[in-house]
């Protein structure tokens, strides 16, 4: 019994993490889709629906307001609204920053990149700029076709080695996102 259990055990750990991850990600991704639009024109909604919540008690519509400014600001729909969002963390390697890109690349394409339910999936975006001595990397989830980022890393060539700036964000699992992209960037392949 205690082998079937040991055997199942991270199974169902697994299902309930997504389970609660896809709760919280779910009202991000329904209130960008039903607004569709940017920070600078939400500011206008919410004066209008204070402008029609006057008539409603004061503690309906301060609800009603926080929660969807928590909806709203819950998103980044481009990498540099991620970069805008979240501090770097800057990491240093003695090998080329082409090496670098190749195992963070291979292993995020590997473990990230698919189909999570039937209306969304994971996409790694990873690009090699030779010419300029640099490489960008980006996950993301697709949701209802609305993109949230969740980590960009951008791999420059230096003097010798390489610098790599991480940005992970927009998830409760951020730092384990941060952890594994610093890890496949040391020659980690663990998906974990």
């Amino acid at each position: 019994m205690q082998a079937i259990w040991d055997a199942i055990w991270p199974s169902l750990i697994a299902g309930a993490g997504g389970f609660i991850g896809g709760g919280l990600l779910l009202p991000t991704k329904l209130g960008e889709l039903f607004f569709k639009s940017r920070q600078d024109r939400n500011l206008d909604l919410l004066l209008r629906l204070d402008a029609l919540l006057k008539d409603t008690g004061d503690k309906v519509r301060r609800v009603l307001l926080s929660l969807l400014m928590l909806v709203l600001a819950g998103c980044s729909t481009t990498p540099a609204d991620l970069d805008a969002k979240v501090a770097p963390t800057v990491q240093t390697y003695s090998e080329n920053y082409q090496e670098i890109y190749r195992r963070v690349s291979s292993t995020a394409k590997r473990c990230l990149a698919g189909n999570v339910s039937a209306y969304a999936s994971m996409a790694v975006d990873a690009e090699l700029y030779p010419d300029l001595g640099y490489a960008e990397l980006s996950v993301s989830m697709i949701n209802w076709g609305v993109r949230n980022y969740y980590v960009t890393a951008r791999i420059e060539k230096m003097a010798t080695g390489s610098r790599m700036t991480v940005r992970a964000g927009n998830s409760i699992g951020q730092n384990q996102w941060l952890y594994s992209v610093i890890k496949w960037a040391g020659g980690d392949q663990d998906c974990r």
